[in-house]
């Protein structure tokens, strides 16, 4: 009993053919092999059954490139890339962590650096408000601050589904306020909805 001829990659013979075709446009030079295109088309069918197989079953890997070495036009005109002006700056924001000798660069004028957080600063903004309006239109702020809840509430009713009665989301809430209660600054002021 012979066993499915099923590989590992479903690679189309019909995509190896277009390669071929394609190399064969561009008139591909010889590789390291010195194979040339003639002599890879004598033998064009077993060939290309050979390198269709190999990618299918995962154990085909391609030959090295030769190395050419490319005229620099530029060099020869007395232009050189400046080493301060080109090097590697590490974009830090709040998923990486790490820390590196340039964190910014300059480009016409303009330094690029990382972002100061946005929530840290508009949460100093609102806790300003909060602690100015706070003192002197005490009434008027618990409104407004009601309103913003009922706001979370809206938001958190369309996103879940299963918040949509008012028991559910009644017990969410308290059990939000519960396990993080510090969560929005304007819940140390007002925490109903």
């Amino acid at each position: 009993m012979t066993k499915p001829d099923v590989k590992p990659f479903a690679i189309p013979k019909l995509l190896v053919w277009e390669a071929w075709r394609q190399v064969k446009a561009n008139k591909g030079a010889p590789g390291v092999d010195g194979q040339d295109l003639d002599s890879f088309e004598a033998d064009l069918r077993d060939n290309l059954y050979k390198i269709w197989n190999r990618m299918s079953s995962g154990t085909y890997f391609p030959p090295p490139v030769r190395a050419v070495e490319i005229p620099k036009p530029h060099a020869e005109v007395g232009l050189t890339v400046h080493p301060e002006k080109t090097r590697i700056v590490y974009c830090k924001d709040g998923k990486r962590r790490g820390d590196h000798e340039h964190i910014s660069l300059t480009f016409l004028g303009y330094t690029f650096r990382a972002r100061k957080a946005i929530n840290s600063k508009t949460g100093e903004t609102f806790t300003r408000t909060i602690n100015y309006y706070g003192r002197f239109y005490r009434s008027e702020m618990v409104s407004l601050l009601r309103r913003v809840n009922f706001y979370l509430k809206r938001w958190a009713t369309a996103k879940y589904k299963r918040l949509r009665t008012f028991k559910r989301f009644k017990r969410w809430w308290d059990g939000l306020l519960q396990r993080a209660p510090g969560l929005f600054i304007h819940w140390r002021t007002v925490r109903t909805y």
